[in-house]
């Protein structure tokens, strides 16, 4: 079994268990190899630490990527007065023409608005070369643990 297969059958597990494991899912657009669109799911251990999945099509070369990593450090001077940043690392796999899996390292700005389920992300996948990627989502569950 290759590699990218083994990736895409754990990704696609942990997804589709993630009401068993209580997680928040999230649309997701932006620009990753090409304009992306896909959907993540997120746990939380604690405000400042998440297990982070994802799975995205892009119109790149590589049609579909897929992400696995985590958001760590609550970077927030006071809290309540400004968005939260978390510094976010994991591993993703690019798939299609050019296949590739690298390190990922981001900003995440997490929610964009106190009331609001938005995120935004930036960041730099390295996978051989670097890659910048950019990203907005929406949370889709009503309950999520970021406040």
């Amino acid at each position: 079994m290759s590699k990218t297969v083994f990736f895409v059958v754990l990704l696609a597990l942990l997804l589709m268990g993630q009401s068993a494991l209580a997680t928040h899912s999230a649309v997701v657009l932006g620009f990753r190899g090409g304009a992306a669109f896909g959907m993540g799911s997120e746990y939380h251990f604690t405000q400042s630490i998440a297990l982070r999945l994802g799975i995205e099509g892009t119109t790149g070369d590589n049609p579909l990527i897929l992400s696995l990593g985590g958001h760590f450090l609550n970077i927030q001077p006071k809290p309540g007065t400004l968005t939260p940043w978390f510094l976010g690392l994991g591993i993703v796999s690019y798939s299609g023409n050019n296949s590739a899996t690298g390190a990922s390292a981001s900003l995440i700005f997490d929610p964009l608005e106190r009331d609001n389920p938005y995120f935004a992300e930036i960041g730099i996948d390295f996978l051989g070369s670097m890659r910048v990627m950019a990203q907005v989502g929406y949370y889709l569950a009503s309950d999520a643990k970021w406040l």
